[in-house]
């Protein structure tokens, strides 16, 4: 008897033996649930934990697709939705209070109308949302089921929705994430590792722990996308302590092309770090928990002379060039601005303006006061920034406010 030959009794090689016959079933059943006219028992069975509302009959949807969001305002006039006034004379809606949760949106004019339209009382209690629709025959319809902050998310960030008054559908319940599929190919080879070196008992038990991982993937998934948080953060605390930027720079590139993970995306310091603050500069159309929020600012812009062609920008005591061509001082179509960054990082927008440009300084003004980029996700107490390329292109639709917290908390940001 060993470890890894156990000396088990006959009973249970005899149960292993049958357990083959259980990864056979399990294989058919990954068919069912994937295989489009077969995959129907599957979602029937797992919509009994939410009742019978996925069976075929007709329904009032809200079916959310990827296309552009209609530009035309809803003629809402709710009272929770506030306008803050830009300098320029461009507006932003913070949404307040479109659900009676914790959350709240901080989004422009015409998203904000939108989730007010559709988080209002006739939407709530009389349509549902969904996506993926899928056509099973015709008139036959398949539709995911999503709940109220997957529909608000979507609309926040500028993709579209249709309202069907009378669809004749399966209402799936189940969940669509499955089992990250770069881990499952890892972890799928080792059973096959183990019996070929005639170590059947622990290649069957392997088996097991993966066909059980896969069938419960929600909980698999987070397990996994916490190791993955934690790897990368202490990939990034490692690269934090070179003080080099250049380095850093080296090292979060060549990290990212294994995972989006290891990418840093503060440009301003291009470094991971721990700051404490109260206020700072955040992209709109972004959802945050607004018991933590005090107040948003707009974005003050910054005047100043420029030169004819070439203007110089420290920020973090990096130097950046903002070259201007063409009908700029007019705001003429053929004009352009190119900002240069370090290294190969350049961005050209067309039809700015001087408005534009103040406004450009004066969110770099803000960038270089915080050491920070605008921060584009706020989960929890981890920040994520926006890129030099998403800065430039966000300028024209003012797309930046000042976010101040109702004291001052710590966060990673990266």
């Amino acid at each position: 008897m060993s470890f890894l030959h156990p000396d088990v009794s006959a009973r249970f090689r005899t149960v292993l033996q049958y357990f083959l016959w259980f990864q056979l079933f399990y294989s058919v059943w990954q068919f069912i649930r994937t295989a489009k006219f077969f995959r129907l028992p599957y979602v029937l069975l797992s919509s009994l934990w939410h009742g019978l509302d996925s069976c075929y009959k007709v329904r009032k949807l809200v079916l959310m697709q990827d296309i552009p969001l209609d530009p035309v305002l809803p003629n809402t006039t709710s009272s929770e939705v506030m306008s803050c006034d830009d300098i320029d004379g461009f507006n932003c809606k913070l949404s307040f209070n479109i659900d009676p949760s914790e959350y709240m949106y901080v989004s422009d004019m015409i998203r904000a109308r939108h989730m007010e339209m559709l988080c209002g009382e006739y939407f709530r209690a009389t349509l549902q949302f969904g996506v993926d629709d899928d056509l099973l025959w015709p008139d036959g319809h398949l539709i995911r089921r999503l709940d109220f902050y997957q529909a608000m998310d979507h609309v926040s960030s500028g993709k579209g929705y249709a309202i069907e008054p009378d669809v004749a559908c399966f209402f799936d319940y189940s969940s669509k994430q499955v089992l990250n599929q770069n881990f499952l190919r890892f972890v799928s080879i080792w059973p096959l590792i183990l019996q070929a070196k005639h170590f059947d008992f622990w290649s069957v038990m392997l088996s097991i722990v993966i066909i059980f991982m896969d069938v419960f993937s929600f909980w698999a998934n987070k397990a996994w996308k916490f190791v993955q948080y934690w790897l990368s953060r202490f990939v990034k605390w490692i690269i934090s302590r070179f003080s080099n930027r250049d380095t850093r720079v080296f090292l979060h590139t060549f990290m990212s092309t294994i995972s989006t993970r290891f990418d840093c995306s503060n440009f301003v310091t291009k470094e991971v770090s721990a700051k404490v603050m109260k206020i700072f500069p955040i992209v709109t159309n972004m959802r945050v928990n607004k018991r933590r929020i005090q107040n948003f600012h707009p974005v003050s812009s910054v005047w100043g002379p420029w030169k004819r062609h070439i203007n110089e920008l420290f920020l973090h005591d990096v130097r950046y060039e903002v070259h201007i061509q063409g009908n700029f001082l007019t705001g003429g179509d053929d004009s352009s601005v190119t900002v240069r960054g370090p290294g190969r990082a350049f961005v050209k927008e067309k039809g700015w303006t001087t408005q534009d440009m103040a406004y450009f300084y004066g969110v770099c003004q803000l960038c270089e006061a915080v050491s920070l980029a605008p921060v584009k996700t706020l989960d929890a107490h981890n920040g994520y920034c926006c890129s030099l390329q998403e800065l430039v292109q966000g300028v024209k639709e003012r797309k930046f406010v000042v976010c101040e917290f109702e004291k001052e908390e710590k966060l990673l940001i990266s």
